[in-house]
C-alpha cells in the first residue's frame, strides 16, 4: 500500500511541513497540514497553516538520491536537463495521475522510475529552473 503524504509551506514561517492535508473547516479554520501519526518527529498533535498554492502530494516514488518526489518538484534526468529545460511533476486532472511536464508537453510519469530522475528543487522555491 502506498504512503499518502502531502507537503505545504507554512504561511507564518515559510517552512515546509509534511503530513495530512486538511482543508479549511475540517480540523481548523484555515487550510493546514497535520503530522501523520507515524511521524516520529511530531511530539504533540499540531497543525500548520499552509499556503494552499504550495500543497502537493507525494507521488509514491523516490529519486536517484533517495528523496521523496512530490507534486510541484522540479526534476532532471536523461530526458530533462538544463539545456532542454528541467521538468516539473504535475497532477493531471484528466487522467487522474501524475505526469512530468517540460516546455508545455506532458509525459506519462508511469514511464519513469524514480531512480531515473533527480529532484533539484520545486516550483515554489526555485521557479527560475523551469522554462515555459
Amino acid at each position: 500500500m502506498r504512503q499518502i503524504l502531502f507537503r505545504g509551506k507554512a504561511v507564518e514561517s515559510g517552512e515546509w511541513h509534511f503530513g495530512m492535508w486538511c482543508y479549511e473547516g475540517y480540523n481548523a479554520d484555515f487550510p493546514c497540514i497535520i503530522p501523520n501519526y507515524i511521524d516520529r518527529d511530531a511530539i504533540a498533535f499540531n497543525d500548520w497553516e499552509v499556503d494552499t498554492e504550495t500543497v502537493g502530494q507525494y507521488t509514491g516514488l523516490i529519486d536517484a538520491n533517495g528523496n521523496k518526489i512530490f507534486e510541484g518538484d522540479i526534476v532532471t534526468g536523461a530526458d530533462f536537463d538544463e539545456e532542454d529545460g528541467y521538468a516539473k511533476i504535475v497532477w493531471d486532472e484528466e487522467t487522474a495521475r501524475f505526469s512530468i511536464e517540460a516546455k508545455g508537453v506532458s509525459f506519462d510519469f508511469d514511464n519513469y522510475r524514480g531512480n531515473e530522475i533527480e529532484v533539484i528543487g520545486n516550483i515554489h522555491d526555485n521557479p527560475e529552473l523551469v522554462r515555459r
